[in-house]
């Protein structure tokens, strides 16, 4: 995956995984890594609050758009749901 942040100040925000962040143009970094939950590595890579593209693997893209779909439902101010929401 690409963020929008240089390799310096991820790897201060990714201490605990392993991985290699390489720079790129523009204030820019790769970070590779393997995971196996990649559920929890979306998760992870969303509260860093910095913005980033999914590059591989294409499972990764899933489970972030099932992360934003989760908070975005989470969001709805709960007086105008429908009786069939949660």
């Amino acid at each position: 995956m690409v963020f929008a942040a240089t390799a310096a100040r991820l790897a201060d925000l990714l201490p605990r995984i392993n991985g290699h962040l390489l720079p790129l143009a523009d204030g820019r970094c790769r970070y590779l890594t393997r995971v196996d939950d990649l559920p929890w590595f979306a998760a992870t890579t969303a509260v860093l609050d910095i913005p980033f593209v999914v590059e591989t693997p294409a499972e990764l893209t899933f489970h972030c758009r099932a992360l934003a779909r989760v908070l975005l439902d989470a969001s709805v101010d709960p007086h105008q749901r429908s009786v069939a929401d949660p």
